[in-house]
């Protein structure tokens, strides 16, 4: 028993160390790319604009208003902008402690993921995440940029490696700090709010006793919704209107109704945005400002429900399949704009959009060569993750497949009012965790077959903590 658990804290320590040596590797690849940015406005995208913006406006006012008026409500919540004047009240206005930050955040990050791999199914896929981590264009471009997505999801990170402790532990403090890190997402960018009621279903699943389930979902819901509903009062006193942003409505109305419109009507994006309603409001917090567009938008679903269902799927599938490298060419290339190398774009055969998806905009052969590695990885990685889907379900871990694939579909599905690679970086961590996963499996599998005749694994050690809501008697990776 000694000599198992003294090999354990061996290996335990072998781990922290391979950690700490892709640490090491992702902060020089982190370094070398950012002395290859031409330029320091290569940092910001087309959204970037509106985070400083508001930025520069709060810390030379010191009011935490919109620049162009102290009764206009910000189009979407300003927890980045907070965060980024804080930044600027401290070291002036530059943006490298921006970087700075969060490449540590990254860092945070890919901690916490190694962390709920290793848990959740062993120490195998825990290596195999970190080396994949590290190799991620995404992980090491958007930290790069002055945008809210590696914060964002540097927290909701956080939040799903405390909630899985959660599984394993029944601890109500651990419940507390997962709400915390979620309910602190939502201020920063509201994307995982309409997956709060589905997160809740699965906390009485590691209670006991239908009194302690009630009052963990009330605790788990309290502590997540208390940062937004504080936010929403806020906008309550000041412009009048208990909401939190209107980024919502500014997605359909603006952007998934122009698409529509085009696809049915056969015409450019600009003509179809001259066809729709204006905002009809004083204060972009009113909804009742959108109803005229709202109105058409009703309409084209009524009478085109299939075109409107193929133009957010559309999105959808850019989300999934979009490359993080478009952003690498953006962060290089500084003749390039947000938005001007898309897949559906390109003109000819699929074969030609792919190629031109891949190679155009690219500063040289590098970034070339990086991008069609990527888009063949992508392909490879979604038939991993499937995979792992199947692998979990064969060994009983419903909780698990359940959690992790609605997660993935909830944020995917959300997109589909203007799909891009960029909105898949929320999710990235997990898709990162389910192909290390099936990666450690099936080369477990592999394995196993090759030392079957011997009647004994050599990887009897390599097995998760046990979840205390059910038992498997499989070793997973």
């Amino acid at each position: 028993m000694k000599y198992a658990l003294l090999n354990r804290d061996i290996r335990a320590k072998k781990d922290t160390i391979f950690f700490m040596v892709c640490i090491g590797v992702y902060v020089l690849l982190s370094s070398v790319l950012y002395y290859a940015v031409p330029h320091i406005s290569s940092h910001l995208d087309i959204d970037s604009l509106w985070y400083d913006k508001y930025a520069v406006h709060f810390f030379q006012t010191g009011s935490i208003t919109a620049p162009h008026g102290p009764t206009a409500a910000p189009e979407h919540t300003i927890g980045y902008p907070l965060i980024m004047s804080l930044i600027y009240k401290v070291f002036g206005y530059t943006f490298t402690p921006i970087i700075l930050i969060q490449i540590v955040c990254m860092i945070i990050l890919m901690w916490a993921l190694f962390n709920m791999t290793y848990r959740l199914f062993g120490p195998l896929s825990a290596r195999i995440v970190a080396v994949l981590s590290i190799l991620n264009v995404g992980v090491l471009v958007y930290p790069q940029f002055v945008l809210t997505e590696t914060i964002v999801t540097c927290l909701i990170v956080l939040f799903l490696e405390r909630f899985t402790k959660f599984w394993q532990t029944a601890s109500r403090t651990v419940l507390v700090v997962s709400a915390t890190f979620l309910g602190a997402s939502l201020i920063v960018k509201p994307v995982a709010l309409y997956f709060i009621p589905v997160v809740a279903c699965f906390v009485p699943l590691y209670v006991s006793g239908m009194r302690k389930k009630f009052m963990a979902i009330l605790l788990f819901l309290t502590i997540a919704l208390a940062p937004l509903v504080g936010y929403m009062t806020r906008n309550k006193v000041l412009y009048n209107h208990f909401h939190f942003a209107p980024v919502v409505s500014i997605n359909l109305y603006e952007w998934y109704l122009v698409k529509v419109i085009a696809a049915v009507h056969d015409i450019t994006p600009s003509e179809a945005e001259r066809m729709i309603p204006p905002f009809e409001a004083h204060n972009g917090l009113d909804e009742n400002g959108w109803e005229p567009a709202k109105k058409l938008l009703l309409w084209y679903l009524a009478h085109h429900p299939y075109t409107c269902i193929s133009v957010w799927m559309k999105n959808v599938m850019k989300t999934a399949l979009g490359l993080f490298s478009t952003h690498l060419k953006l962060l290089l290339n500084p003749m390039l704009r947000g938005g001007d190398i898309t897949f559906f774009s390109g003109t000819g055969s699929w074969w030609n959009k792919i190629v031109t998806y891949v190679s155009s905009g690219a500063p040289n052969r590098l970034v070339v060569a990086i991008a069609a590695a990527e888009s063949m990885w992508s392909i490879l990685r979604w038939l991993l993750i499937v995979s792992a889907g199947m692998l979990l379900w064969v060994r009983k871990r419903y909780a698990i497949l359940a959690f992790f694939m609605l997660f993935v579909a909830y944020n995917l599905m959300i997109t589909g009012h203007d799909g891009c690679g960029r909105y898949r970086f929320i999710i990235e961590p997990q898709l990162i965790m389910l192909t290390a996963f099936a990666l450690a499996a099936w080369w477990d599998i592999l394995m196993q077959r090759r030392v079957r005749e011997l009647g004994v694994s050599v990887y009897n050690n390599y097995a998760p903590i046990p979840v205390v809501s059910y038992q498997s008697k499989s070793r997973e990776r």
